[in-house]
């Protein structure tokens, strides 16, 4: 195990206030932006340049996250409306005001938005192979980069996988991991194996995580992520085993005495950026390469990158700032947590299989294959 410190630094207030606004139902009072990408004072000039050939396009777009953590992917519309001769425009609806997180769903594959941004941990059980596989415990995703990179070679590729979006309905263009496990704890303890939680309250969010934390003779505590800052003020809870980020979003980081990073993660989640099937399926062929090339090239990779970066580094500068250690754990002090959480992720594997997804080993060990076997821009 190594302690670290890093350097830049992003204000909890600000971080606060996005979470508030996201649960709120985004920007300008839970209405939608109104505005096609790239708007807002004096309306760039776009060059016809001929690559797209079809007819003028409105998209609507519903994302789940507030504005402050979408310009990744609002700078990619503006791109393809460039791309287009400011022939496909974009109207944004953000922080769930259109459609919420638990339903945005069914409201891209109706059609009550165009473009949707979806976690499936929301809707599990309607994605068994891409979701419920990829939350074997301790996968071997290296960072949030790897992990997404690895989920838009394998998933698209991947038949199983696929015909769950052909059911809802979408076609998803792009994959992002939810990625990253870390003990966030309440006093400045000393964990090197899971045994270590023992006497301890911890609150995770999945049953997989409240078994392993039983195994390892703690006591899980269930509660909401809202109820995080509370419950670690009041000693409900003597931490909470979940991405760092989250922690820092609902405030409990900054009451934390000691901090523990996870090399791999406990559980792996996906959202999507998917399009309406039906829409996808009328776009003419040069739109869809513009929209296939937009959320794959060197371009977008390069600012996704720098993106995450930024983000998971400014809640480690926030543990520097506040004076809270950093603790990895990694390389071979990662096998007892692998060892113990092994029984949780070949029980839930099997109960798929029974209860009736009959590729489910098959798509697990082909995912591992493909982890094991990364070499790309993120290795």
């Amino acid at each position: 195990m190594k302690r670290i410190t890093k350097s830049i630094s992003l204000v909890l207030a600000l971080l606060l206030v996005v979470a508030a606004l996201a649960a709120c139902g985004g920007s300008g009072g839970g209405s939608g932006s109104g505005a096609a990408a790239g708007s807002g004072g004096e309306q760039p000039t776009y060059v016809d340049t001929g690559e797209y050939t079809g007819d003028p396009m409105e998209i609507v777009f519903s994302f789940a996250s507030s504005e402050s953590f979408c310009s990744l992917y609002t700078a990619v519309e503006e791109r393809i409306t460039a791309r287009t001769g400011g022939k496909v425009t974009f109207v944004n609806y953000f922080g769930g005001s259109l459609a919420s997180a638990t339903e945005s769903l069914d409201a891209c594959g109706s059609g009550m938005c165009d473009m949707a941004d979806i976690t499936l941990t929301n809707f599990k059980d309607r994605f068994p192979y891409s979701q419920q596989v990829n939350e074997y415990p301790f996968l071997g995703y290296k960072s949030l980069a790897m992990a997404t990179d690895v989920m838009n070679q394998f998933i698209p590729n991947n038949e199983y996988c696929m015909a769950e979006f052909e059911a809802a309905n979408i076609h998803p263009v792009f994959f992002v991991g939810v990625w990253g496990t870390s003990l966030v704890m309440r006093d400045n303890v000393d964990i090197k194996v899971p045994q270590d939680l023992k006497g301890k309250k911890i609150m995770a969010t999945s049953d997989i995580e409240n078994n392993f934390i039983l195994a390892a003779g703690g006591t899980p505590v269930a509660q909401p992520p809202t109820e995080m800052y509370s419950c670690m003020q009041n000693g409900v809870i003597d931490g909470v085993m979940i991405g760092l980020y989250v922690t820092n979003i609902f405030g409990a980081l900054q009451l934390s005495k000691s901090v523990y990073m996870l090399e791999n993660s406990f559980t792996t989640g996906l959202r999507t950026f998917a399009v309406n099937k039906d829409l996808w399926e009328s776009f003419t062929p040069d739109l869809q390469a513009i929209f296939e090339d937009e959320f794959s090239n060197e371009t977008f990779w390069t600012e996704a990158k720098k993106f995450w970066d930024e983000q998971d580094q400014s809640h480690l500068d926030d543990c520097e700032e506040w004076g809270i250690p950093v603790t990895w754990i990694e390389g071979d002090d990662m096998q007892p947590w692998k060892d113990m959480a092994k029984p949780f992720g070949d029980e839930k594997l099997q109960a798929l299989k029974d209860a009736g997804n009959e590729h489910v080993f098959e798509v697990f060990n082909q995912l591992n294959e493909a982890i094991d076997n990364y070499d790309g821009r993120f290795k």
